[in-house]
């Protein structure tokens, strides 16, 4: 049954939606005033949650990976298919809820951060608690026990570029008590990484390597630099 109230509110909101000049320079903040009550403008909360979104997007994407999304990431070959194929799959799904994940390897130049910049993008836009990181090997023993203590937190951790951290030994204990915690969590990882897979197995060492192969599907990824195909010089 609709009130006289819920009447006058839908009116209100048809009458501000028609002179509104988008939600971004709404001068009431996103209020609409009824008679004798206000409520928020449905559309002004949507524009402040895709806000909040963007915002914590660019918090953590470096600035060359901004615009990376799925849709423009242009497979070069089977590999590339391939690995395109199992995001696909990891998205319909929804293999984060199993703390499942994957692991991409190859040479640079190859999109892997493209590629991971925009799986961080859709999953906060699915409301997914996400973080993007990557090594940290500088500053004092606390400091960096501390960043990898955090990176426990979120329901999916998209780890890029891994491998000069791994010739610290006592990184590659934060990192095994770090994957150990987010797999025993059903926590999942998505890493990429320069190394090929027999490489970055002995880096790793078994513990570690061990417990990714255990949720994460490994994928090496092959081709050209595309950094050398777009090159102009003149």
């Amino acid at each position: 049954m609709v009130t006289d109230k819920q009447t006058a509110m839908e009116a209100a909101y048809q009458s501000c939606y028609k002179h509104c000049p988008n939600p971004a320079k709404c001068p009431k903040n996103g209020l609409i005033f009824a008679e004798n009550c206000f409520f928020q403008c449905p559309d002004y909360h949507v524009h402040q949650r895709t806000r909040a979104i963007q915002k914590k997007i660019d918090q953590f994407i470096p600035e060359t990976l901004q615009g990376s999304q799925l849709e423009n990431y242009q497979p070069q070959n089977d590999s590339q298919q391939n690995l395109m194929a199992v995001i696909r799959r990891y998205f319909k799904k929804e293999a984060w809820k199993k703390g499942l994940g994957v692991v991409i390897s190859g040479p640079v130049g190859l999109g892997k951060s493209h590629v991971a910049v925009a799986m961080y993008k859709k999953l906060i836009q699915k409301g997914i608690t996400a973080a993007f990181a990557g090594p940290k090997t500088t500053g004092d023993f606390k400091s960096i026990e501390h960043y990898y203590k955090q990176l426990e937190k979120p329901k999916v951790l998209i780890y890029d570029d891994m491998g000069t951290e791994l010739r610290k030994d006592f990184i590659i204990d934060f990192l095994f008590t770090l994957f150990d915690k987010r797999l025993s969590a059903n926590k999942g990882v998505i890493i990429t990484t320069n190394m090929i897979p027999n490489v970055l197995q002995n880096m790793l060492g078994p513990r570690i390597h061990s417990r990714l192969v255990e949720k994460n599907y490994f994928l090496e990824i092959e081709g050209d630099d595309y950094r050398k195909r777009k090159r102009e010089l003149f």
